[in-house]
């Protein structure tokens, strides 16, 4: 009895020091407007990459641009979290951020899973913030074609 309470005592403190665990991201999360109206992947997707590059343990934000349109008619850009860095980072426009802090003037574009909600800085595409709890994360841009 004493070695679980042990156990579970240091896990809670593992969790309290590290802050809010990273939640699954899936492929078939649906998102949702700021009228809580699903969109379709041509607006706004998440996946993983691709098994064959080694890349499956990044996920790919595939967004609209500007975000919050709804129709898919939009320019595409891509974002990608990739705590893992599997990723050549000279493919990223920036390093991924883990644990980042939304920039003065950011913005909510509206965008939202049941855990997440999506946030841009309106003086640079290089970053979209992807919010849950009180975590905060930095997904870099990418090209839209990346490829390996």
């Amino acid at each position: 009895m004493i070695r679980r309470v042990g156990l579970w005592v240091v896990s809670a403190l593992i969790v309290a020091s590290c802050g809010v665990p990273a939640v699954t991201i899936t492929e078939d999360m649906p998102w949702f407007d700021e009228d809580g109206t699903q969109l379709p992947p041509d607006v706004v997707s998440v996946g993983p990459g691709p098994a064959r590059c080694g890349w499956q343990s990044a996920a790919f934000l595939r967004l609209e641009w500007p975000p919050g349109g709804t129709d898919g008619a939009g320019e595409v850009r891509l974002y990608v979290r990739d705590p893992d860095e599997v990723l050549p980072t000279e493919r990223l426009e920036a390093p991924y951020g883990s644990f980042a802090a939304l920039p003065k003037g950011a913005r909510y574009t509206g965008l939202r899973t049941e855990a997440f909600q999506l946030w841009v800085a309106d003086d640079s595409d290089i970053y979209v913030y992807v919010v849950y709890g009180p975590r905060v994360e930095a997904w870099p841009r990418t090209d839209p074609d990346l490829d390996c």
